[in-house]
């Protein structure tokens, strides 16, 4: 075996462990890369990203196609960070299957809460959902009702916060 892995990284006895690190490495880097890329390629979406300003309460949906739970989750952080009053609904589908971040500034929990809006959004995905007041996630098998839940969602919240 050892000497297939010589063949397969071109090396030999006294560069093997070298390439193999060079390897790990570039590796790493290509992944960090392919991490920018993404949350980049998410920054770039916002033509498609939905948003209202009620009151002094930005209100912020979207449905983004083949983006990590964990870029979504990235980007609600980024959101609560600029904005002191703010909710935010981010799904996206991967393999006909939704997942969700909702994220609530804490400012405004007593008013609206994430959990309460990711137990809603789940009854339109034949999925589950909930979090804490100001942060909550979940995902669902049925990916065909996206465009309704996101539109109900924006209606349910709007109901809340007027």
């Amino acid at each position: 075996k050892l000497i297939a892995i010589k063949g397969i990284t071109k090396s030999n006895d006294s560069n093997l462990l070298d390439k193999l690190q060079l390897m790990l490495e570039q590796l790493k880097n290509q992944e960090k890369e392919i991490a920018k890329l993404k949350k980049d390629l998410l920054s770039g979406a916002n033509s498609d990203i939905k948003e209202l300003i009620i009151g002094d309460i930005k209100v912020i949906i979207a449905n983004l196609e083949n983006v990590d739970i964990k870029t979504l989750r990235e980007k609600i952080d980024d959101y609560k960070s600029k904005k002191d009053k703010i909710v935010s609904v981010l799904s996206t589908i991967n393999a006909d299957k939704v997942q969700f971040v909702i994220g609530v500034s804490k400012s405004i929990t007593p008013l609206i809460k994430a959990g309460d809006i990711a137990k809603e959004f789940s009854g339109y995905i034949d999925g589950k959902g909930g979090g804490r007041p100001d942060m909550a996630q979940g995902g669902g098998n049925n990916s065909t009702n996206i465009d309704k839940a996101l539109s109900d969602l924006e209606q349910y919240i709007l109901n809340i916060i007027k």
